[in-house]
């Protein structure tokens, strides 16, 4: 049972949430984009459907889209 800890569910969260902020190459925002991911990834766990977190992705980006859209 050497990888039984990847059926614990936070810890894949965990994993899941440091991609996240590791994939967008932001490094000066990781901390943010890290708890960003908890919290789109506690959406899609509390939900049981991936449109949940793309809908709370998709909503956390409109506001600075619309900023940099309208400035």
């Amino acid at each position: 049972m050497p990888m039984a800890w990847l059926g614990n569910r936070w810890v894949v969260l965990a994993i899941t949430a440091v991609l996240f902020a590791i994939w967008h190459r932001e490094w000066w925002r990781f901390v943010v984009l890290l708890w960003g991911g908890f919290a789109i990834g506690i959406a899609r766990m509390r939900s049981g459907s991936i449109v949940a977190s793309t809908t709370a992705h998709s909503v956390n980006n409109t506001l600075p889209a619309l900023v940099i859209l309208l400035a």
